[in-house]
């Protein structure tokens, strides 16, 4: 659950939203453990612009719905990015983004420190890459679902007392 600070809340509340058209994405390398826009090796968004100080190219075509599970399905999302200008495939060729993070949020164009992340997953390989746009997609990040339990000790007396 993410917490939002009071103003960003107020500004969800209102019929005047104003958040920006389109969401923002960023890449973190595997290493990176810290979320935050100054971490993020590629910065993207469907309008250039800045955010947080920040500056986000624009090569965001589109993504597709966020799949929500709660059950033993992973969620996810498709996201298709521009390759017209061969910015974004001359990227992918330097490096192997499976594993890479990516974090999808949507901002309000009146602050400029707070956001709502929509969804953070890690990246498979890239899937179809065309000359005018590159498919990224991304499963939740879970962790690891292998767990150690504790053995069960037992005693010739109950430690519990009644």
């Amino acid at each position: 659950m993410q917490t939002i600070a009071p103003t960003l809340y107020q500004i969800l509340k209102s019929s005047n939203r104003d958040l920006a058209p389109g969401d923002l994405i960023e890449f973190y390398p595997p290493t990176v453990t810290d979320l935050i826009p100054a971490n993020a090796e590629r910065r993207f968004a469907s309008t250039e612009l800045v955010w947080f100080g920040w500056q986000y190219e624009q090569q965001l075509v589109s993504r597709s719905d966020i799949s929500r599970y709660i059950n033993e399905k992973f969620s996810g999302v498709n996201i298709t990015l521009s390759n017209v200008d061969r910015t974004v495939s001359t990227w992918l060729q330097s490096i192997d983004l499976a594993g890479y993070r990516v974090l999808i949020r949507t901002i309000s164009r009146r602050l400029d420190d707070d956001s709502i992340v929509l969804f953070v997953g890690r990246c498979e390989k890239p899937g179809d890459i065309t000359n005018t746009a590159i498919t990224i997609t991304a499963k939740q990040d879970l962790g690891s679902i292998e767990n150690t339990l504790p053995f069960n000790t037992f005693d010739l007396k109950c430690p519990l007392k009644f």
